[in-house]
């Protein structure tokens, strides 16, 4: 009996003592495989790229606390949507290449071997960048074969149990461009117009189901990703006056594109009100003029040009004047009506146009006198010319004429020689002396003067 219970005990205790060293080892085990578990990883790992886009993946390794000397890595991508570009970026860990990475994008093949002299312990350390490019819509996965190995840093090449991480990316069809709008009513973005119902158009591109727009006073509005129509042209009617902005975008393949901009700049009012001034310059009967100064504001488009018109109010109404563009101060041309209308025309820059006008009176000039009044002119010589000589009959027929003879006689007179005195009388010779008759030097008698009462005729007869 004591034999059979100890044979019983001996059996338990040999169980429990297997079982205890069986646990021990299986314990031992799993926390050695535990310490030496590192991971290689991408970054990021999901992601959404469009269609013929390139972008880069990062590839990480944590040695969780070891020290490892050796990477090998094979990777695999779906090369029906993914390109590769480049294998690897400048930086890595990773200071002597075993081998050169290389890929095949027939394949979906990336190879990656190469050491760290001295190991390195990390947990985030930079292998490699790889550089795709989206090739075609749908999801695309990048994996880590099961014969890449990471090796521990003891000196025995020991493998290193490594979690291979996956990334799945998805590719996109690319957005829609920014739609092309035009407008045949306001064609250029930065020219006024005074038509305030603008019509916008614009072309439907392939694959293109949907428009979001609006229509504000803001440059850089963006539409929501609400579809507002499916048309490709708007009016709107009785817009109100200023710069206003059409923003749209289009929806393909359930992606909302860029939004385009269009400017609309609208003003339906003329410019402000004006009254023109006039100056008058008369500097003789044969120089007459006026000077026409205006000017006027326009508060949206503003004041593009003036033009003038001068009419002769004496004319008929169903005239129309002759419109020259000009600028202030503006000469008024010489008519020879006395008075002048002239009109003075302010355009905008959105082709509004204010008119405004002056009544002046000019001094006509000779020209214009003659061709106004020959008649009258031509009457008023000839009685001039009949008075003058009526006047020159009676001055010098009567009173005139009698002194002028006058005058002239005492102006002959008073050139008339004076008469030499006679000489004294010779006294009588003494008595009982002959006589002899005197005589001059030249042996002539003396000349004897009487006087002309005397004689009884004029020095004229004489």
């Amino acid at each position: 009996m004591r034999g059979r219970t100890l044979a019983v005990f001996l059996s338990i205790s040999i169980s429990i003592f297997a079982w205890s060293s069986l646990a021990h080892a299986q314990t031992t085990i799993n926390a050695n495989n535990l310490l030496q578990k590192a991971s290689v990883s991408f970054s990021p790992r999901v992601g959404t790229f469009q269609e013929g886009a390139t972008f880069e993946v990062p590839v990480y390794i944590d040695t969780k606390g070891k020290s490892i000397n050796t990477i090998e890595l094979h990777l695999k991508f779906d090369q029906r949507k993914l390109q590769v570009i480049s294998p690897a970026g400048r930086s890595s860990v990773i200071t002597l290449w075993v081998e050169a990475p290389s890929y095949s994008n027939t394949n979906g093949t990336i190879n990656f071997v190469g050491v760290v002299p001295g190991g390195i312990n990390t947990t985030n350390g930079l292998v490699a960048t790889i550089t795709f490019k989206a090739l075609a819509l749908g999801d695309a996965r990048i994996s880590i074969a099961s014969n890449s190995q990471i090796l521990a840093n003891d000196g025995q090449g020991t493998s290193v149990q490594t979690d291979f991480g996956s990334a799945l990316f998805t590719i996109q069809p690319l957005p829609p461009d920014g739609v092309t709008v035009y407008s045949e009513t306001h064609p250029q973005q930065d020219t006024w117009y005074n038509n305030d119902t603008p019509v916008l158009t614009w072309e439907k591109p392939d694959g293109v189901t949907a428009y979001s727009y609006i229509l504000d006073d803001k440059p850089n509005t963006i539409p929501d990703n609400t579809q507002d129509t499916t048309d490709t042209k708007l009016s709107f009617p009785n817009l109100k006056e200023g710069i206003s902005y059409f923003h749209l975008k289009s929806q393909k393949a359930g992606l909302w594109g860029g939004t385009t901009h269009f400017t609309i700049r609208i003003d339906t009012a003329p410019p402000a009100a004006f009254k023109p001034t006039a100056e008058m310059y008369a500097a003789a009967i044969t120089s007459s003029k006026a000077i026409v100064s205006f000017f006027t504001t326009d508060t949206l488009s503003g004041v593009d040009h003036y033009e003038v018109g001068t009419i002769n109010k004496n004319d008929s109404a169903d005239i129309s004047p002759a419109f020259l563009e000009a600028q202030s101060p503006y000469t008024v041309p010489t008519q020879s009506s006395k008075e002048v209308r002239v009109i003075v025309r302010a355009f905008d820059k959105a082709g509004n146009v204010r008119d405004e006008y002056i009544d002046i009176s000019l001094f006509p000039t000779f020209a214009g006198l003659l061709q106004r009044y020959s008649l009258d002119i031509i009457l008023t010589l000839l009685l001039l010319i009949i008075l003058l000589l009526v006047s020159r009959h009676y001055l010098f027929k009567h009173h005139v004429l009698r002194h002028l003879k006058r005058a002239f006689g005492a102006m002959k007179e008073e050139d008339m020689p004076m008469p030499v005195p006679p000489p004294p009388a010779a006294l009588p010779p003494p008595t009982g002396l002959p006589t002899r008759p005197m005589v001059t030097q030249s042996g002539l008698p003396p000349i004897q003067y009487k006087r002309p009462s005397e004689t009884g005729t004029s020095n004229e007869n004489r």
